[in-house]
């Protein structure tokens, strides 16, 4: 079986955690230091269930693909 890259991974995750009930954001309507923020907001309200490891990978997917500070 093929094995899937970390960044098809992060996305599969964010996408099928997030979009799960809400509406999914794009990764650029935020930028890389407003992500953290957001995404520990849904951890801490317990509306998101992921371990450490799938936590970090969707962070930095959404940071690197976030919207540029100008």
């Amino acid at each position: 079986q093929r094995q899937m890259c970390i960044r098809d991974r992060a996305k599969k995750i964010y996408e099928e955690t997030c979009s799960a009930c809400h509406r999914l954001h794009e990764p650029n309507s935020f930028t890389a230091a407003q992500w953290p923020a957001n995404l520990s907001g849904m951890v801490d309200a317990k509306f998101v269930a992921l371990d450490e490891t799938d936590l970090n990978l969707v962070l930095k997917y959404l940071q690197h693909n976030a919207k540029k500070v100008k």
